[in-house]
């Protein structure tokens, strides 16, 4: 295993705002039958950063495995409460355990559909007693491993008849689940058959689930916006293809509360996990647009892993897909141990030096401040002392590290 550890923790990201003692409010709450609304003008913390994000690692895993592997681009990284780190690789079933300083600990987990084994690992979630869950979306199937790597029990998920995928975890011991098929009008239950020759640009609803892991019933919670996309149908063959630069959702969980966006606007909706309503929180912004230069990038990026025989067909499908004019305004949403809620602006590229722009939220839904950090680094796990996630460079390889994230007053 390549493993490298940075001592003495240098440099930190800048974190941009604009109020400051004595002024003004950057935020107004008012209540609606029973659900509180946050408009922010403007960064509660204004010129005064609130936090830094360590420029160079702290710790970065580079490979794990007996082979001393390379991890898959779809890594998964999680952290239980002792600060150990666990990995999902999907690349090749396997979950590892390291230390957390970096030392590889343990593997377990292996291809295969007997218990502890998967086809495709979707997720990876810790609950209460660092109880592990896995989810494979080919054999629908979730297993829960105990805080060593031990294979506690394992059982099929049905929510909706339809694609499930969790999307977050509820401090109870279930699951938030989405129905991954790409398009379902409301209240279809399976892949929607279209007839007709029906044609055009749509952004059907996503249902929601609540899904306990002790046995009890699936519970329908709602539904947001799914992505936006282009149908085409003759009799019962249908394509679909995502609208270039289309709206999307974003939706995460924890503990007893769900957050998402419908992707129209800087505006988000604070659910209880019964899918209650209960709270909504808006600032200002504006949609930047998108270049040919981006929209050709965007081609490009599609292509590059089809075989250069299939590639003219699939580009003149591409080319005729309608795009949007501006980009959406966010594409993630992080629910971190403090409470707070981070979104991280749209992104269109991470290679190079580019940085990405998260918005942080209190848990009320006041706009705290915007933290600038490297667009190759992406957190799954934001705590008040650091940020765990993964770094993909420029040649595509992933390493799973740990920054940490100062609070600078």
């Amino acid at each position: 295993m390549r493993l490298v550890i940075v001592q003495g923790l240098v440099g930190a990201m800048a974190v941009a705002g604009c109020a400051g003692p004595g002024r003004a409010p950057t935020s107004m709450t008012r209540d609606s039958a029973g659900v509180s609304i946050v408009e922010s003008s403007a960064p509660a913390d204004g010129t005064r950063p609130r936090y830094a994000v360590d420029s160079a690692p702290a710790v970065e895993i580079r490979s794990a495995g007996d082979l001393d592997r390379e991890l898959g681009a779809e890594a998964i990284p999680t952290e239980l409460s002792d600060g150990r780190i666990v990995i999902a690789d999907p690349s090749v079933s396997e979950i590892h355990l390291f230390s957390p300083r970096g030392q590889e600990l343990k593997s377990f987990g292996r291809k295969g559909q007997g218990p502890g084994e998967f086809e495709s690992i979707a997720s990876i979630a810790r609950f209460a007693g660092d109880s592990l869950v896995l989810y494979d979306v080919l054999l629908r199937r979730y297993s829960v491993f105990d805080d060593t790597g031990g294979f506690v029990r394992s059982s099929s998920l049905a929510a909706g008849g339809g694609m499930p995928i969790p999307v977050g975890a509820f401090r109870d011991g279930a699951l938030l689940i989405r129905d991954g098929f790409p398009l379902r009008p409301s209240g279809i239950a399976g892949p929607a058959l279209f007839s007709g020759g029906q044609t055009g640009e749509q952004q059907a609803s996503t249902p929601l689930f609540r899904a306990p892991l002790n046995g009890s019933p699936v519970d329908s919670i709602g539904a947001v916006s799914g992505s936006e996309v282009l149908v085409q149908a003759r009799g019962q063959a249908m394509s679909i293809m995502p609208i270039h630069f289309g709206r999307m959702a974003v939706v995460s969980a924890r503990d007893s509360v769900i957050v998402s966006g419908d992707g129209a606007g800087f505006d988000f909706a604070i659910r209880h996990q019964t899918g209650q309503v209960v709270g909504r929180f808006r600032r200002p912004a504006t949609a930047p647009a998108v270049t040919s230069a981006e929209l050709d990038a965007l081609i490009a990026t599609q292509l590059a892993n089809l075989p250069l025989g299939s590639r003219g067909d699939v580009e003149r499908r591409l080319r005729e897909t309608p795009h949007r004019p501006t980009k959406p305004l966010y594409d993630r949403v992080v629910l971190g141990d403090a409470g707070e809620i981070w979104i991280r602006h749209f992104v269109t590229s991470t290679a190079g030096e580019r940085l990405s722009t998260w918005s942080v939220f209190s848990a009320r839904g006041e706009w705290l401040c915007d933290v600038s950090m490297p667009a190759a680094f992406l957190p799954y796990t934001i705590t008040r002392e650091h940020l765990l996630g993964t770094w993909t460079d420029e040649s595509e390889e992933v390493f799973i590290q740990v920054r940490g994230l100062r609070t600078t007053h």
